[in-house]
């Protein structure tokens, strides 16, 4: 029998219980590490970031200058080298504010409220591989299922393999992450 582990916060419980079904008792909940996150990926993005940006800026401000018009045609990609250097920041933060996670005695459960509510779950008898990975922070990410490289930061979708790989699953930065790796992993036995 599993034993039940405390949940989280009344605010993140409500949202999870929200999506259990009859007889379903809940595990643990939580959400995402809240505010800015650099990830691994970052040691490549900033740098290519900035380049691409400053390039980007100081075409459009020297070629405006010069010609005018053509100077103009720089600012798209000056938005995407801001969004690159700044925006993903943000955007991962507010994305992560509005995600709640769920381990049930049936499945695990990820919501995500941000425009519209999104729900996908994993049965805990399908699982397949689990992975944990603890961050300096004291949180972990835990990782279900097959790890798609990912190109420039950007979640799996495009990826170096022949072959399109499904989106992975995960609980991203969350707090007392081997305990909630070492309920999934019980759970699934």
């Amino acid at each position: 029998m599993l034993q039940t582990r405390p949940v989280e916060s009344p605010e993140v419980t409500a949202v999870v219980e929200s999506e259990l079904t009859r007889g379903e008792e809940l595990l643990w909940s939580g959400q995402p590490r809240p505010g800015l996150v650099f990830r691994s990926t970052d040691i490549f993005m900033i740098p290519f970031s900035l380049l691409w940006g400053g390039f980007a800026i100081f075409w459009v401000v020297i070629v405006t200058a010069g010609s005018g018009w053509f100077g103009l045609l720089g600012i798209p990609f000056a938005a995407i080298g801001l969004f690159m250097i700044f925006g993903r920041f943000i955007w991962d933060a507010a994305m992560r504010s509005r995600t709640f996670y769920g381990v049930t005695d049936r499945r695990l459960i990820t919501i995500r409220t941000r425009w519209r509510r999104a729900v996908s779950t994993i049965p805990i008898g399908q699982l397949g591989a689990i992975e944990m990975r603890e961050h300096r922070s004291g949180r972990a990410t835990i990782i279900f299922g097959p790890i798609a490289m990912s190109w420039l930061g950007v979640q799996p979708g495009l990826n170096f393999s022949s072959r399109p790989q499904a989106q992975r699953s995960n609980f991203d930065h969350i707090e007392d992450g081997r305990r909630v790796y070492e309920l999934i992993r019980d759970a699934a036995i």
